[in-house]
């Protein structure tokens, strides 16, 4: 079985805690080599695989693109680094990380964020769906 896909939209669970991947890229201007920007949120765990929750795709991609935040931030950033915004988010619930940091979380990759292209922010793929 093929290891899940890191899309924008994908759950996922870094060393932070866990959080929706909002940007994809490659040397962006803080640091050479592939990087994901991931807002942090709780709640964001398989409700998929639960009865009555987040069960149809639309819940899925609606709980993908919302995010509700603990009252603790483990983050480090708003989505900007240097000046310099990938995608946006509370201050102290971003992180960047590299892909094989990242654990997706079950069929979170089946999400339609496959028609962004890398280094493009959250906001280019809600003009796709909007």
């Amino acid at each position: 079985m093929a290891a899940p896909r890191i899309v924008i939209g994908s759950r996922v669970t870094v060393t932070n805690g866990e959080g929706v991947v909002r940007w994809l890229g490659t040397n962006p201007e803080f640091a050479a080599g592939s990087w994901v920007g991931v807002e942090l949120c709780v709640g964001v765990g398989s409700q998929r695989d639960e009865p009555g929750v987040g069960g149809s795709e639309d819940d899925w991609l609606t709980a993908a693109l919302s995010c509700e935040h603990s009252n603790e931030p483990t983050g480090k950033n708003d989505g900007s680094v240097k000046g310099k915004s990938y995608f946006e988010c509370q201050p102290f619930y971003g992180v960047f990380v590299r892909p094989g940091s990242i654990k997706v979380i079950d069929g979170s990759d089946q999400l339609a964020g496959s028609s962004v292209s890398p280094g493009r922010p959250i906001s280019t793929f809600l003009s796709y769906i909007s």
